[in-house]
C-alpha cells in the first residue's frame, strides 16, 4: 500500500481494522512527513482501492468523503 502514497518511500502502516459484519478492513499508512492516508477494501480477496487522506481524531483517525 505504501508504494501507491505520494511520498511512499518509507511509509509505515500505523493502524488497522475491520468489520466482519460487513466483511470490510481498514488500513491506515503514514508517510515520512507525517501524512496519513486511508485504504479500504470490501472484501476478503479484492484489492485496497485508492488512499485517501486522513487525520488523526480523538478515537482514532477521521476522513472526510467529499461528494
Amino acid at each position: 500500500m505504501a508504494a501507491v502514497l505520494p511520498e511512499g518511500t518509507g511509509a509505515r502502516l500505523v493502524a488497522a481494522y475491520s468489520r466482519d459484519d460487513l466483511e470490510e478492513r481498514y488500513a491506515f499508512c503514514r508517510t515520512k512527513t507525517g501524512k496519513t492516508f486511508f485504504f479500504a477494501r470490501a472484501k476478503d480477496g479484492e484489492p485496497y482501492g485508492n488512499p485517501t487522506e486522513a487525520r488523526e481524531s480523538d478515537n482514532g483517525y477521521a476522513v472526510d468523503f467529499v461528494p
